[in-house]
């Protein structure tokens, strides 16, 4: 249950309200048997970021476990054996949580904050959405700093 919860975390991370129209998660199964896992990385910090296929093959007298990882192009693409689903998940994950690290964004973050609480300027704060836009969504006050900015600006516009 933590995989789905880290994949539930992951995806809810990178929901902006325009993302999940274009991409997202799918985990499907194939018919010899087996699954796979589809993850659009587009817009994301890993759409960049490298990643090393995967192969591996077992076989033994009860089980045959196979999974192949790889990225194509701004695609994480997984696939394996009826018993791979987990492990399919974990190395996604893995590598999701390897390659996202958002610190170098936060001091620019908080300083975003501040511009956006001291803002009374509908230009001023206009020049700074689009700052706002180009924070990563992994960021973990990326959501804060948007609700923030909409109050400001609603705020704005009632008083205009």
């Amino acid at each position: 249950m933590e995989l789905l919860k880290r994949l539930q975390n992951w995806y809810k991370m990178h929901c902006d309200g325009d993302w999940e129209h274009s991409y997202g998660v799918i985990i499907d199964t194939l018919d010899n048997p087996g699954w796979k896992l589809s993850v659009d990385l587009t817009d994301t910090l890993l759409e960049d970021a490298e990643f090393l296929p995967i192969h591996i093959e077992h076989k033994d007298n009860e089980n045959d476990f196979w999974m192949d990882c790889q990225k194509k192009e701004k695609t994480f693409i997984g696939m394996g054996s009826p018993d791979s689903l987990e492990d399919l998940l974990a190395v996604f994950l893995d590598w999701a949580d390897g390659n996202s690290d958002v610190s170098d964004w936060d001091a620019k973050v908080n300083e975003m904050i501040e511009q956006c609480n001291n803002c009374n300027d509908r230009e001023q704060l206009r020049g700074l959405y689009w700052e706002i836009d180009s924070v990563p969504p992994e960021h973990s006050k990326k959501k804060e700093l948007i609700e923030l900015f909409n109050e400001r600006w609603n705020m704005l516009i009632e008083n205009f």
